[in-house]
């Protein structure tokens, strides 16, 4: 299966999401049938992997489009857990806001 996701996908947010709220980066390594792989560095400079199941269960296939579908998931979920809301920033830039209402056009 691929390894590389849509370009939207915040790999920190994921691992922070998933039981790993320390990591101060996320690089995603590894896809399969049943999750994403990412290489976590933690705020201490400590490196591992960390495993997270996609959300809807195992993929059927190495379809690029599901595995795409299913990081897009992943992030949306992250994101909300994280009571991050997203803002149109600069030259149409996604960016993150605190809450919802600070999402309001600039």
């Amino acid at each position: 299966m691929p390894s590389e996701p849509t370009d939207r996908v915040d790999h920190l947010a994921v691992v922070q999401a998933h039981g790993h709220p320390d990591a101060a980066s996320a690089t995603l390594v590894g896809t399969d049938f049943s999750g994403g792989r990412w290489r976590v560095v933690e705020e201490g400079g400590a490196e591992h992997d960390v495993h997270v199941s996609w959300r809807r269960g195992r993929l059927d296939g190495d379809d690029p489009q599901a595995v795409a579908a299913a990081l897009a998931e992943l992030h949306r979920v992250s994101v909300s857990a994280l009571g991050l809301a997203y803002a149109m920033g600069e030259h149409g830039a996604l960016r993150y806001a605190g809450s919802a209402s600070d999402c309001a056009p600039r």
